[in-house]
């Protein structure tokens, strides 16, 4: 299984990551890494994490909730791979990525 990020949720990534520098030098790679480890765990059981709480159950997102850092990867599978719709941040409105799905 492979896996993507839709163009919005790598500049998500980015912005949160560049924010944690700002606060600390080297809490952005910090949160780069938990990422890579929830990637990692979706990868291998992408039906593990619940549906994405308030979205339309037909659209298949779920979410993954991120340990130490206030964020949740929105995924849905597609053609055998792992599309990532978000890395959002938890207090953030919880559908400001909605657009971005097919």
């Amino acid at each position: 299984m492979r896996f993507r990020f839709l163009p919005g949720a790598r500049a998500d990534l980015l912005a949160a990551r560049r924010w944690y520098d700002e606060q600390a030098p080297g809490l952005g790679q910090e949160l780069g890494l938990v990422v890579r480890e929830a990637l990692a765990r979706i990868m291998a059981m992408p039906l593990a994490h619940p549906p994405w709480p308030g979205i339309d159950a037909s659209l298949g997102v779920r979410r993954k909730v991120m340990q130490r850092f206030p964020y949740a990867i929105a995924y849905y599978l597609e053609d055998g791979a792992v599309i990532v719709a978000a890395v959002a941040h938890t207090s953030r409105s919880p559908r400001y990525w909605l657009d971005r799905l097919r």
